[in-house]
């Protein structure tokens, strides 16, 4: 059975109350069910892919990171190119924000059924927006904004994602792997002084997780891709996970049982990402501030409901 674990205790002192919970949350779920996590001890470079969708304005950010390796790609990979040249002739992009396309519509359910043959995990979290900030206080980000140059939410946003990398990586990751961080062309990203920044960033953040040594860590924007669209499809993973469940999220309250119902344009996707089928797992949290209101974060796994909507059988 030891040889079926797959995550990582976190161990490093300098992660926060909140990041060693939802460590031992997954250990304690990587022990319960062993084998579900990816294995991902024969990547030679470990490739984290992540969109962000949402604002302060909307009452949720949902932030979705894939995990996996670069060079565990092959199956996926043939079966992407196999659904572009079925569904997608024309080699149009695949994003959440253009499914009212009807082409792109027919192309969805294969191209989500390809990308459960990736060997890594799809892990979205959506934030309340009433966390003004989950990584030290709102003070200490906007020191750290000021010394960039930055504004204190994209400061916040950039911290975010490299915190939660850095979790990934403590649990999954292993000793001697390279590591490579692909974005969409986020506004993180969007001027090399910025990029510059996020690279001493980021190795400060990794230091706070990290109890082995890694290889090279670098980073790359999807404007990398080259006709194949391979970049484009890895990124659009993230991107329709964390662009379905914000558009899920922001229908209505969330049920007290955490199910989601998934109903609209979303509920494809959403229903997808309730399955674990394949070698991509699949998980989702929601991080809201205490109803005590003494501080500190509220963590809880959703669910997503997977009957279709013409099966009235209630979910278990």
């Amino acid at each position: 059975m030891a040889e079926d674990l797959r995550w990582r205790a976190l161990s490093n002192i300098l992660a926060s109350k909140a990041m060693f919970d939802l460590s031992d949350s997954m250990s304690r779920e990587d022990v319960a069910f062993p084998g579900r996590l990816p294995d991902l001890r024969q990547a030679r470079t470990v490739q984290i892919v992540t969109d962000i969708s949402g604002s302060r304005q909307d009452g949720y950010e949902v932030y979705s990171l894939l995990i996996t390796g670069r060079d565990l790609l092959h199956e996926w990979d043939e079966e992407r190119l196999a659904v572009r040249a079925a569904y997608l002739p024309d080699n149009r992009r695949f994003s959440y924000k253009q499914l009212n396309d009807k082409i792109r519509q027919r192309a969805l359910l294969p191209f989500l059924a390809a990308a459960d043959r990736i060997p890594g995990l799809l892990f979205s979290v959506a934030i309340e927006t009433q966390l003004r900030s989950i990584f030290g206080s709102s003070d200490e980000v906007a020191a750290l904004a000021n010394r960039f140059k930055w504004k204190p939410q994209m400061m916040e946003r950039l911290l975010r994602l490299l915190h939660f990398q850095g979790l990934l990586l403590a649990g999954l990751s292993h000793s001697g792997q390279k590591l490579l961080w692909l974005s969409d062309q986020d506004a993180i990203l969007a001027t090399p002084k910025m990029s510059r920044d996020v690279e001493g960033i980021m190795s400060g953040v990794l230091n706070m997780y990290l109890s082995h040594r890694m290889g090279r860590a670098g980073f790359m924007t999807t404007a990398i891709d080259q006709n194949d669209r391979h970049h484009e499809d890895l990124a659009a993973i993230p991107d329709l996970s964390a662009g379905a469940c914000f558009e899920q999220l922001r229908v209505g309250p969330i049920p007290a049982t955490r199910r989601i119902p998934t109903q609209g344009r979303s509920a494809p996707t959403l229903r997808w990402l309730g399955s674990q089928a394949g070698s991509l797992a699949k998980r989702f949290l929601l991080l809201t501030a205490p109803k005590d209101g003494l501080g500190g974060v509220q963590m809880d796994w959703l669910k997503f409901d997977t009957s279709s909507p013409d099966e009235n059988t209630p979910a278990i």
